[in-house]
C-alpha cells in the first residue's frame, strides 16, 4: 500500500505540473489563434496522435503489467531467473516501435494518395509532423515499460515534466514570433497548427533522449550471475531483444506466448475502448464544423482538467496495485490470500466512495458556475454561446469517467482472458449505443456539444455496470471458499471476512447515508442556481456576488460532509500517512 500511495502522489504531482503548464499554454495561445486553429489542433490532430499511440503501445503496456518484476532500481546483479523475466519483458517492449512504424506508414500513404483540402494546403505538413512526433515518442516506450515494471515512477515524473516544459516553450515561442510578424494580430491557420505540431515534436524528443540516457546509465554496470559455462549478456546489452531458451528442451523463442496472447486480447478489446474514449472527438470531427470544434475543445480542456489532475494518476497506480496484489491466473497459479483480497477491495471501495462525494460537488456547484468560469478563463465569445451548457453536462460526465476508470483498472488487472473477451463484446455494444445516441443528439435534436457529452455519459454508465459486475463475480469466489486455498481457517475470522466482503460489494454502501449531507448539497444547488439567475456574471460586481454565494454554500456542504463522513476521511488519512 505504501508504494502504491507514493507512486500515486508522484504521478499526481506530475499531472499537476504538466496540466498547469498545459493550462497556461492554452490560456496564452488563445491570444494568438482562431477558433478554427483550436478545432484542428484540439480535436483533429489530437485524435490522430492519440490513435497512433494507443494502437501501437496500449496492448503491450497492459499485458506487461502482468509480467514478473525485473531489476529493482539500484540493484547491480541479476540471477538467471531474474534475467529471464527481464528479457521476456524487453523482447515485447520493442514491439510498439514496430507497430508504430507500420501505423505511421499506412496513415502517411493514405494522406499522400488522397487529395487534400485546397483551402488548407498546410494540412499534409501538419499531419506529417504529428505522425513523426508520435513515432519519436514510441522510441522511448521500451524504457518507459521497464521503469513502470520496476515501479520507478520518479524517472517518469522527471522526464515527462521536462518534456511538457519544452512543449510549452516551443508552442508559445513560435506563436509569439508568428504574431509579431503579423503586426501583433492573430496568427494564420498554417502558423498556428504548425506551431503546435513542432511543440509536440519537442515533447517527444525530450522523452526519447532522456529515457534512453537514463537507462543506458542505469544498466551500464549490471551483471548477470549464473552457472559456470553459461554465457549471459551484460550491461547495456540487457536492454536489447534476445532469444530465450525454452523450458525442458522446448524450442527457443523471442516472444513469450502467454504474454503475447494476452496482448492480442487487449489489442482487440482496446480498439473498442479507444473509439469509446475518443468518441467525442470522432463525433465532433464527423458532424461539427471546425470552428464549433474549437468551442467544444475549450470546454473539453477545462472540463477534463480535474479528472486528469486527480483521477488519471490514481487510475494508473490502482491498475499497478491490483495487478501486483491480486495476480491473475495468467501470471500466477497461486490464488491471492484473503488479506490481499480484502486489501484490494478496501482500496477499490474507498476510491469509489470518495468519487461519489466528489461527484456531489460537481453536480451541486459546478453546473451553476460554468458560464462564469468560461468568461474568466477564455473570453466572452465562448461564455455567451453553447459552451456553458456543454460544461454543465461535463459536470455529470467527469465523475462517471472517474468511477469507470478505477473499476476498469481492477478488471483489466486481474480478469482472465475469457472475461476480457466478454468485455470486448460489451465494448462493441457500448460503441454502437454511444454512436447512435450521439448521432441522435447532434443531428436530430440539435444539441451539438451537449449531445456528445450525454452520449459519453450513457457509454460510461454501461461500462461501469459491466466492470462492477465482474468485481462481484471475482469476490464471489472468496465468499464460497472463504479461505482461498488456506487451511485451518478460524471460523470466526472467516465469518468476519465474508461479512466484510458482502458489505463492501453492496453498491448502496458506496452512497452517503446521511440525509443532512444530501440536503446540504441539494440546498447548495438551489441557492447557487438562484444566485446565477439573480446576479449573473456580466459585471465584476455580479461575478463577486455570485462567487461569494457559492463559497458560503460550498463551506456549509463541506462542513456537513466532514461531520457525516468522518470514517471515510480517517481511512484516507491512514493511506496518506503510509506515504511517510
Amino acid at each position: 500500500m505504501s508504494s502504491f500511495a507514493k507512486g500515486a502522489m508522484a504521478l499526481m504531482a506530475l499531472n499537476v505540473w504538466s496540466r498547469l503548464l498545459t493550462f497556461v499554454l492554452n490560456q496564452l495561445s488563445l491570444r494568438f489563434i482562431t477558433r478554427t486553429v483550436l478545432g484542428i489542433v484540439g480535436m483533429e490532430m489530437e485524435l490522430l496522435l492519440s490513435t497512433v499511440l494507443f494502437l501501437a503501445r496500449e496492448c503491450i503496456r497492459m499485458a506487461l503489467l502482468r509480467s514478473e518484476s525485473t531489476l529493482p532500481p539500484g540493484t547491480k546483479s541479476l540471477s538467471p531467473s531474474q534475467y529471464k523475466a527481464h528479457q521476456r519483458l524487453m523482447n515485447l517492449a520493442y514491439l510498439p516501435i514496430g507497430f508504430g512504424l507500420v501505423i505511421v506508414g499506412a496513415i502517411s500513404a493514405y494522406y499522400t494518395a488522397v487529395p487534400g483540402d485546397p483551402e488548407k494546403p498546410y494540412m499534409n505538413s501538419a499531419v506529417g509532423i504529428f505522425l513523426a512526433s508520435a513515432f519519436v515518442e514510441l522510441l522511448s516506450e521500451p524504457f518507459y515499460i521497464l521503469g513502470v515494471n520496476q515501479m520507478d515512477f520518479g524517472v517518469r515524473v522527471r522526464i515527462e515534466g521536462a518534456g511538457v516544459l519544452v512543449k510549452c516553450f516551443v508552442a508559445i515561442g513560435m506563436l509569439k514570433v508568428a504574431s509579431n510578424a503579423n503586426n501583433g494580430s492573430v496568427v494564420s491557420e498554417e502558423s498556428g497548427v504548425l506551431a503546435f505540431g513542432w511543440s509536440q515534436m519537442g515533447y517527444a524528443t525530450v522523452l526519447a533522449v532522456c529515457y534512453v540516457a537514463v537507462f543506458l546509465r542505469r544498466y551500464s554496470g549490471v551483471t548477470v550471475v549464473g552457472e559456470k559455462g553459461t554465457v549471459y549478456p551484460q550491461g547495456v546489452a540487457l536492454l536489447f531483444p534476445r532469444k530465450l531458451e525454452g523450458k525442458d528442451g522446448t524450442a527457443a523463442y523471442w516472444i513469450d506466448p502467454v504474454l503475447s496472447g494476452l496482448a492480442w486480447t487487449f489489442a482487440k478489446q482496446g480498439l473498442f475502448k479507444h473509439f469509446l474514449t475518443e468518441g467525442d472527438k470522432i463525433l465532433s470531427v464527423a458532424f461539427i464544423t471546425t470552428a464549433i470544434q474549437g468551442d467544444y475543445s475549450v470546454v473539453e480542456k477545462y472540463g477534463s482538467i480535474i479528472a486528469r489532475l486527480l483521477f488519471q494518476p490514481i487510475e494508473e497506480m490502482s491498475r499497478v496495485f491490483f495487478s501486483k496484489t491480486l495476480p491473475s491466473s495468467t501470471a500466477s497459479a497461486t490464488p491471492p490470500s484473503k488479506e490481499n483480497a480484502l486489501k484490494a477491495l478496501t482500496l477499490l471501495t474507498l476510491l469509489l466512495r470518495l468519487y461519489v462525494l466528489l461527484s456531489l460537488y460537481f453536480l451541486a456547484f459546478g453546473t451553476n458556475y460554468t458560464a462564469l468560469l468560461i468568461d474568466l478563463l477564455a473570453s466572452r465569445q465562448f461564455s455567451i454561446g453553447s459552451a456553458p451548457a456543454v460544461f454543465s453536462a461535463y459536470c455529470l460526465y467527469i465523475p462517471l469517467m472517474a468511477i469507470n476508470g478505477v473499476t476498469e483498472a481492477f478488471l483489466q488487472s486481474v480478469a482472465p482472458k475469457d472475461v476480457l473477451m466478454r468485455q470486448s463484446g460489451w465494448m462493441a455494444v457500448c460503441w454502437a449505443v454511444f454512436f447512435a445516441s450521439g448521432w441522435i443528439g447532434i443531428q436530430l435534436c440539435g444539441l451539438g456539444g451537449v449531445g456528445v457529452v450525454l452520449a459519453n455519459s450513457v457509454n460510461m454508465v454501461m461500462r461501469v455496470w459491466f466492470s462492477w459486475g465482474y468485481v462481484g463475480e471475482y469476490f464471489a469466489g472468496f465468499l464460497k471458499s472463504g479461505a482461498s486455498g488456506e487451511k485451518d481457517v478460524n471460523e470466526k475470522e472467516d465469518k468476519i471476512f465474508k461479512d466484510g466482503v458482502k458489505r463492501m460489494l453492496n453498491p448502496l454502501e458506496l452512497l452517503p447515508k446521511s440525509l443532512f449531507l444530501w440536503a446540504a448539497f441539494g440546498l447548495g444547488w438551489a441557492v447557487t442556481y438562484a444566485s446565477n439567475e439573480i446576479f449573473g456574471w456580466d459585471t465584476l460586481k455580479a461575478k463577486a456576488q455570485h462567487i461569494g454565494v457559492g463559497v458560503v454554500m460550498f463551506l456549509i456542504a463541506s462542513v456537513v460532509t466532514y461531520l457525516t463522513e468522518k470514517q471515510l476521511f480517517v481511512q484516507i488519512r491512514q493511506l496518506y500517512k503510509s506515504v511517510k
